[in-house]
């Protein structure tokens, strides 16, 4: 038995070693999550009432039924005219927001180098030009939003750039190479930067990670943005996210597979499609996982740097936007509705030139293709 003395020290010393056990948790998750291994409790849920805007299948000219499924090759101009790729006809069909048509761009053709296109695979819009990712050509063709040709260039061999892969700044264009596996891939850089001449100025970035996602084709899963003196993307496949400045220094390069987000979400993260997930119990390929592998997948920066990116579960048929800040720390997950019904699958979410946030999505259970706005309350 201690003194009568010493007491005092020893209950001193105990609530010392209670205080350590107390915080042993926190040490421990911190420890945790550094390594990758987090346990997440669920991050706090948005649910956002969306404004529908037009029925794409209702629009004239009809796009070819097929290429409705690829209507995420999207994008806005400083109009608001919005631009719809119908990929089997090789073309972009061009309307106001009320569904007026105002022309195509683009159509097929055998020339490679002039206004025809192969098979279209982005589309970005940048000071009054319409640039496009041709993926048969590997062309880079430039347009006005009349829809005149103004010219084209190949950017390569070496420079493989897939869905929305492309951003434009000031007199650089920037290419996401999300290419699939191929010999020298470990020394190749992740962003190519060109003139808009189409001479190659500089390369930067980390290759394309993991064998996960370099044995296929980036083929919609991979975006580029252009933001103030920021490049700004994100892989579908593995999931990773990242930004770069303009000048090649890496600001963030986050595997988001690796971390334990939210209960939910996490089997999302961790799912990579395959074409065996895409077929049905007869052998025969699912139209709505065929969407999941290929389109369902979207990246917007907001001016903050925050990112927000559209993930579905094809097993609970729920879509969902993470928010993460612009270190890539999860902020919540935002369920889409419109009309309380609730949106199912999310094709494409896209920031206008003048700030407007647009996702293209189905109502659950229905066929038709709606595009939306999500207009934030103040």
């Amino acid at each position: 038995m201690p003194a009568i003395g010493k007491q005092p020290e020893l209950a001193s010393s105990l609530k010392k070693k209670f205080q350590s056990f107390l915080l042993l948790p926190f040490i421990m998750g911190s420890f945790l999550g550094c390594m990758g291994i987090a346990f997440a409790n669920p991050l706090p849920t948005q649910t956002i009432h969306l404004q529908r805007i037009l029925n794409f299948d209702t629009l004239k000219p009809a796009f070819n039924a097929m290429s409705l499924n690829r209507v995420s090759l999207f994008t806005v101009d400083n109009e608001e005219n919005i631009y719809c790729c119908d990929y089997e006809r090789n073309r972009f069909l061009k309307f106001t927001l009320k569904g007026e048509y105002k022309g195509q761009i683009g159509g097929a053709g055998k020339n490679k180098e002039n206004s025809s296109l192969h098979y279209p695979t982005g589309i970005h819009f940048n000071g009054g030009t319409l640039y496009i990712l041709d993926y048969s050509g590997e062309y880079v063709k430039m347009f006005t939003p009349s829809g005149k040709f103004l010219s084209s260039f190949k950017p390569g061999k070496d420079v493989k750039s897939y869905a929305d892969g492309i951003a434009v700044k000031d007199s650089s264009i920037f290419f996401l190479d999300a290419r699939y596996k191929e010999p020298g891939w470990e020394n190749h850089k992740l962003i190519s930067v060109f003139n808009k001449k189409g001479v190659k100025i500089d390369s930067f970035g980390k290759p394309v990670p993991t064998d996960r996602f370099i044995t296929r084709r980036a083929f919609g899963g991979a975006y580029l943005i252009a933001s103030g003196d920021k490049i700004y993307g994100a892989f579908a496949f593995s999931p990773v996210i990242f930004c770069y400045s303009t000048k090649g220094q890496e600001l963030l390069y986050k595997n988001l597979s690796l971390f334990s987000i939210d209960p939910e979400l996490d089997p999302v993260l961790n799912v990579l499609p395959n074409e065996d997930e895409i077929l049905d119990s007869q052998g025969k390929k699912n139209p709505l996982k065929t969407i999941s592998m290929r389109y369902a997948y979207g990246l917007v920066v907001d001016p903050q740097g925050n990112f927000y990116i559209s993930l579905n579960d094809f097993d609970r048929y729920k879509s969902y936007i993470l928010k993460l800040d612009s270190c890539g720390t999860p902020l919540e997950k935002i369920e889409p509705v419109s009309g309380n019904k609730p949106i199912f699958p999310l094709l494409k979410i896209y920031r206008t030139p003048k700030g407007r946030f647009f996702l293209i999505g189905k109502y659950l259970g229905t066929d038709d293709i709606y595009l939306f706005e999500w207009i934030e309350k103040k």
